[in-house]
């Protein structure tokens, strides 16, 4: 397993350290459950997780399990810092030793800032940071994690940066449409895709109805809807079309029980392309209607768009890339 390449299918932890997702209602899972867990996606060819330090203590727990079933030289751990994380050299160490120790590896696969400067000398600075610690051995790739894939691209190619992730699902596809994606794969960047259930919003029926204000629930409802029509489980449509858009590209699989985690590699399992094509391409228009609003696929401005009732009670939605 050492020198097995990197699966498609990358583990999502956010719900290893914290309520996560806007259609998550349980409690974050034990520890033996979280085991249980990888031990389970491991034995299907999953060799890669994606965490972070801002997903509570995701990084903790997983390193447990990571040392309980000794997988540190062999499994593929990406994780993300933040702006105070990579504010100097020497907190940037400090930082990304703190989590190589909580995660129980001695490297890294991938490191994420996350976050993305606004000005342009603010993002070379980081740029710096991250390839300084890509050098001092701590990563083998580095980049950012994304919201708005208008980056820059000739920054990466004058430095280091090889590492990208943003979202892509049946509502959001900015990152194929600009050419984001098929730019970074053709110039042998990593690119890797999250949020394909939109933090759960695709896959329950029932939370965008109590949760969104009702000028926002076109698009969620036509898509249930298609779903309904097409046969398909939301969760399996929304894989199923993740899987087309991704057109290889890694993509992070989030879940909120075991039940849920073997049903989605179960559908994964069972994917046929052709059908699974023709699925995406009926859904073209739920996102390209004119008055369709992008706060809706961007789950930090969420609170811009909750009923006022459900906004004073949420806590599991928000910006947790």
């Amino acid at each position: 397993m050492k020198n097995d390449p990197p699966s498609q299918m990358v583990l999502g932890t956010a719900q290893m350290g914290m309520p996560y997702g806007i259609a998550n209602f349980s409690a974050v899972p034990s520890e033996s459950l979280i085991q249980e867990y990888i031990e389970f996606a491991l034995e299907r060819g999953i060799n890669s997780i994606d965490t972070a330090r801002g997903y509570g203590m995701a990084e903790v727990h997983l390193g447990r399990s990571i040392g309980a079933l000794g997988i540190g030289k062999t499994v593929r751990v990406f994780t993300k810092l933040t702006e105070t994380e990579l504010s100097s050299d020497e907190i940037a160490i400090e930082s990304i030793e703190n989590s190589l120790n909580r995660l129980g590896v001695s490297k890294l696969h991938g490191l994420y800032a996350h976050f993305l400067p606004t000005t342009e000398l603010e993002q070379l600075q980081i740029i710096q940071r991250l390839t300084f610690l890509k050098q001092r051995g701590y990563t083998s790739h580095i980049g950012f994690s994304l919201y708005d894939t208008n980056f820059k691209r000739q920054r990466a190619l004058e430095h280091e940066i090889d590492l990208f992730q943003a979202p892509i699902n049946v509502l959001d596809r900015r990152a194929i449409h600009n050419g984001f994606m098929h730019w970074c794969t053709s110039r042998k960047k990593i690119f890797v895709i999250r949020s394909i259930f939109l933090q759960g919003l695709l896959c329950n029926s029932e939370v965008f109805k109590v949760r969104l204000k009702e000028h926002f629930q076109t698009p969620i409802k036509e898509w249930f809807d298609l779903c309904e029509e097409k046969q398909l489980t939301p969760t399996a449509a929304a894989l199923q079309i993740a899987m087309v858009l991704s057109e290889g590209n890694p993509i992070i699989v989030g879940f909120d029980s075991l039940r849920q985690l073997k049903e989605n590699l179960h559908q994964i399992s069972l994917f046929d392309f052709d059908d699974a094509l023709r699925l995406t391409r009926s859904t073209l228009g739920l996102s390209q209607r004119s008055n369709f609003d992008r706060r809706l696929i961007e789950p930090n401005r969420w609170s811009e768009i909750m009923k006022d009732d459900v906004l004073n009670a949420d806590t599991n939605s928000g910006d947790y890339r």
